[in-house]
């Protein structure tokens, strides 16, 4: 209990929740790698813990963590300065004084002596013992709890953008999505003669051609999902009338958990039962799923591609190609190298904190309904993973724009 307060101190200086941090500081405000740097001593009855986090673009992986380290063996090396422990001091006890005016406080500090076996007048000597640490016990806790040698450095994020470089501060080891070890990425050229076109025309060829995919109508599909975390699996149903009308509803008995849909030119999205805006870039979206196969969507309005190269996905050789739609959106679609079929799609988003996301969707077990081969399985990581089962696929029923809600 000796150590907590000027151990707090430490952690406030070096990255909470102040924007006047040193690795807000030396990560946002000087070197721009990011919307915000935060770290310190975690506290815990049983197992303490020192880390430190943010989130920043995949290139500048590396500079990040050399600045963390940087800020870490400074502030075991150098004492804070007199004017960030008097300003820190001044801090936490304003957020003492203020915490008093709340019944619910007195109830938390004796919960925490009885919880913690803290001495009966912890928090009675609080402020007098805050008043007391020096620049020197600061600096004896972050000898103390903050040990870079020991560190464990997770990154997470596209493993072939990430990885450059962090060789340096030890060895590397990989893990899939659900935590299991995995092998290094690897990438092949391509060759030359390979171009963004004949893979988009290999796909349609693979899948059926396009004359069976023009055969087909409408489709309606149903099956099940499982999301992450949840108790239960949920249903999903799946309608198309090529290529204008797309409905896809996730629901739990009568609940409708999430919908989307284009019909005709109308846009409409739904969670929980509530609107929610439709952007341009979803518009899009639907209206390349209203064509079923995408790739279809993509040649009559002009889409551009890049081969980037070929990667290993599931174990399988892939063409990865950049496709820049007609709306400026990017997105990366992996193309088996052997049959030609659709292994992935990845696409990096906003994660509303001023970092980003990198989302994406495996496809795999396809199986051909009317002529065209589609994947019935599905598991997609937007935020949450969600695995999709499709278990039931009729074509060309005659499906009217009223059979959609």
């Amino acid at each position: 209990s000796e150590n907590a307060i000027p151990t707090k101190i430490l952690s406030n200086i070096l990255g909470g929740g102040d924007l006047s941090s040193r690795l807000n500081t030396n990560l946002r405000e000087k070197h721009a790698f990011t919307y915000g740097a935060y770290g310190g001593v975690n506290a815990d009855k049983l197992v303490g813990s020192f880390s430190a986090e943010t989130s920043a673009r995949n290139e500048k992986t590396d500079s990040c963590i050399q600045e963390f380290l940087y800020e870490f063996n400074k502030i075991r090396k150098e004492p804070v300065t007199a004017e960030e422990l008097s300003s820190m001091k001044n801090s936490l006890t304003g957020s003492f004084a203020r915490s008093l005016e709340h019944p619910s406080t007195i109830a938390s500090f004796a919960l925490n002596v009885a919880r913690y076996n803290l001495p009966k007048d912890y928090y009675q000597k609080y402020l007098s013992n805050l008043s007391a640490v020096t620049v020197g016990g600061v600096q004896q806790m972050a000898n103390k709890y903050i040990t870079p040698k020991t560190l464990y450095i997770v990154v997470v994020g596209n493993a072939k953008e990430v990885a450059k470089g962090l060789d340096k501060y030890g060895e590397i080891k990989y893990y899939d999505i659900d935590g299991n070890e995995a092998k290094a990425p690897t990438s092949k050229p391509v060759d030359p003669s390979v171009t963004g076109e004949s893979i988009i025309k290999k796909y349609i060829t693979a899948v059926g051609g396009d004359a069976a995919i023009a055969a087909v109508k409408d489709i309606d599909m149903s099956g099940t999902a499982k999301v992450e975390g949840a108790p239960m699996d949920f249903a999903v149903s799946q309608k198309y009338i090529l290529p204008t009308h797309f409905e896809m509803i996730m629901s739990a008995g009568p609940m409708t958990l999430f919908s989307e849909s284009v019909k005709g030119g109308v846009y409409a999205k739904s969670q929980q039962g509530q609107s929610v805006p439709v952007e341009d870039k979803d518009k899009e979206e639907l209206d390349e799923e209203a064509c079923f196969v995408n790739e279809v969507y993509y040649q009559k309005n002009k889409y551009t591609y890049t081969v980037k190269s070929i990667d290993a996905v599931d174990g399988k050789d892939a063409y990865a190609v950049e496709i820049a739609s007609a709306k400026g959106r990017t997105f990366t679609n992996y193309y088996d190298v052997e049959t030609g079929l659709k292994l992935k799609n990845t696409h990096v988003e906003d994660d509303g904190q001023g970092g980003k996301m990198n989302l994406y969707t495996v496809y795999s077990n396809y199986k051909t309904f009317g002529g065209v081969q589609m994947p019935t399985e599905m598991v997609s990581f937007v935020g949450a993973k969600i695995s999709v089962n499709i278990k039931d696929v009729k074509v060309n029923t005659g499906l009217k724009a009223e059979d959609l809600k």
